[in-house]
């Protein structure tokens, strides 16, 4: 049975904002837009420094005693009878509709849970159906009409959907209009234009700080330092492309006691033995993105996907002249819109993941070390460090 219409109360003075895991881990702005947003409307705002997580990761995932622990860490730390705000549409679901569930059974908790729901407000509905905020064309003075970029729930989606056609305006704005303003707000953010130097530098930090180990080499240096540092971290097979260039100088170096083999059989005759056996993948990168560390791989029959995924370690490859300073760069340079490649691969550091706790691990869902080699192919004057690590 569906729920009525809900009936919003009249402004408060006080509010409580329940930021989410996602906000706090992954796009704070966005947690400190939603208290300005607040605040401009005269509110005073509550942050309860105990707040984690909804536990909609849990109970998505089939595990209601998880979610139960996580949101039962929740309800102590909203004690006034304040609104609580959430700046997110499936978080605020989770604990006005899926938390009275949870507790049902919980004479303790339940009573808290179904109370601390009915004042749950997803950030938009807030302001519009409680503080009568009216972002429509036109409603704030001096104020010109904004374009927005709207994510459409599963849930809502429909309702979502029929408002925005049924508002929709005449006539949109041209394509072209819009890749000129993408291009200029690009332009200004990259005033002064790095230098090629500066790029490297500057892939060289971020890498290193997404704990990748980074060596800057020559073109005549990196084959051998790459096969002694393979040999010294007792890599004893090693998938590669050996029709490649890079490939077969890099097997040309290699010690005796280390095998190199092409991905050369369909993945189902040898998935155990790939898995298993082989230490280590070597890619090539097609270019990189400076700003955030970014490797752009493009897999090929040479080196599958599977050559940068199921290896515990990756050694990637990649020419300081095709580094970009963003991904805006990246797609101009490279032309992307006149045929987007059909699989690039984007690899910004050594697999990781994180639990609810934010416990972080490495490895579970890929290579456990990247390595990188940044190949100096610039114009003379700039001295590669030839390997050395800080």
């Amino acid at each position: 049975m569906q729920p009525g219409p809900r009936q919003y109360p009249a402004a408060p003075q006080h509010v409580y904002l329940f930021a989410t895991c996602l906000v706090d881990l992954f796009v704070p702005q966005a947690g400190l837009d939603s208290v300005r947003l607040l605040e401009r409307e005269g509110l005073q705002v509550h942050y309860p420094r105990g707040q984690s997580c909804c536990g909609q990761p849990a109970y998505s995932s089939g595990n209601p005693e998880q979610a139960r622990a996580v949101a039962r860490a929740q309800l102590g730390l909203f004690g006034q009878p304040w609104p609580v705000i959430v700046p997110s549409g499936s978080c605020a679901g989770m604990m006005r509709h899926h938390w009275p569930r949870l507790f049902e059974d919980d004479p303790v908790d339940g009573p808290r849970a179904r109370e601390l729901a009915g004042r749950v407000y997803e950030l938009a509905e807030f302001l519009v159906c409680v503080m009568g905020c009216d972002f429509s064309a036109g409603a704030v003075a001096g104020q010109r009409d904004e374009t927005v970029v709207l994510h459409t729930s599963c849930g809502a989606r429909e309702r979502m959907l029929g408002r925005l056609r049924a508002a929709a305006p005449k006539s949109g704005t041209p394509v072209a209009a819009i890749d000129s303003a993408i291009d200029q707000h690009y332009a200004v953010r990259r005033t002064p234009s790095p230098s090629p130097r500066a790029l490297l530098e500057s892939m060289q930090a971020a890498l290193r700080t997404a704990q990748a180990q980074v060596d800057c080499v020559s073109a005549q240096a990196w084959p051998s330092l790459l096969a002694a540092r393979l040999g010294a971290q007792q890599v004893r097979r090693l998938l590669l492309d050996t029709a490649s260039a890079e490939g077969r100088a890099l097997q040309a170096a290699l010690p005796a006691g280390i095998e190199a083999l092409p991905f050369a059989r369909p993945l189902a005759e040898w998935k155990s033995e790939l898995f298993d056996t082989v230490d280590a993948g070597f890619t090539v990168a097609r270019s990189g993105i400076a700003a955030t560390g970014t490797l752009i791989v493009a897999p090929d029959a040479g080196a599958p996907r599977t050559v940068s995924l199921a290896p515990p370690l990756h050694v990637a490859l990649v020419y300081a002249s095709t580094l970009h300073a963003d991904m805006h760069a990246a797609a101009r340079a490279e032309r992307w819109a006149d045929g987007m490649p059909s699989n690039l691969v984007l690899i910004s550091s050594p697999s990781k993941t994180s639990d609810i706790q934010q416990t972080l691990a490495y490895g579970a869902h890929g290579p456990r070390w990247l390595w990188v080699l940044l190949v100096d192919d610039l114009a003379p004057g700039f001295k590669p460090d030839q390997g050395a690590q800080p």
